[in-house]
């Protein structure tokens, strides 16, 4: 490595230091970025999954309870109410929901679309990112998983999806898609998760 090189990494670190120690003081005082609360929870009973959807944003909170793959009336309340959704999620818990993370059975797809060129072009890009905003609340508001990120390239534009049913959530989402501008979001590839943290 180059003099110049080590004297350039020692002068960034000298200036982010300052930063990094207001900011690691503000947070032990409370201040900076809130961690918003934000929870979804799955029980199944037999051929039935259940699901309970709790997010905290903005000055209110978000509740959805219904069956995966049917959609979840909304009901919005005001941010006062937080400490009632806790303490329901809490109870929820108890009589055997658990978090998304301990559920099991999702699988992680990719859905792809083919693009025009290798890669894709800003306004293939700029659809699919309006695809995956309206996907991503499809999905939520039927408990049927989210989208964990996008990627692009060789042909083609994709979103990688962590589904809870497979089936069931690959049918809705082609019924979702037919006769819409996203209608060439109909191919998925389903990857092994533990490969694909792996890789």
């Amino acid at each position: 490595m180059g003099w110049k090189l080590k004297i350039t990494i020692f002068l960034i670190k000298i200036l982010f230091l300052p930063f990094l120690i207001i900011n690691t003081v503000a947070r032990l005082f409370g201040f900076g970025p809130k961690q918003r609360f934000g929870v979804t929870l799955y029980r199944r009973q037999g051929d039935v999954t259940e699901f309970v959807h709790a997010v905290e944003f903005g000055d209110k909170v978000l509740e959805q309870h219904g069956t995966v793959g049917e959609f979840a009336e909304r009901t919005y309340l005001p941010l006062e109410e937080l400490g009632a959704v806790k303490a329901r999620v809490s109870e929820l818990i108890a009589e055997g929901f658990v978090e998304a993370g301990a559920f099991g059975g999702f699988a992680y797809v990719d859905l792809t679309a083919p693009t025009k060129e290798e890669w894709p072009s800003k306004a293939e890009y700029g659809l699919r990112n309006e695809f995956w905003e309206e996907l991503d609340s499809f999905l939520a508001d039927r408990g049927l998983g989210y989208i964990d990120g996008a990627s692009g390239g060789s042909g083609t534009m994709e979103l990688g999806l962590n589904l809870v049913d497979l089936d069931l959530a690959k049918s809705a989402i082609l019924d979702f898609v037919e006769g819409t501008k996203f209608a060439e979001f109909t191919r998925f590839i389903v990857l092994d998760h533990e490969d694909f943290e792996a890789a």
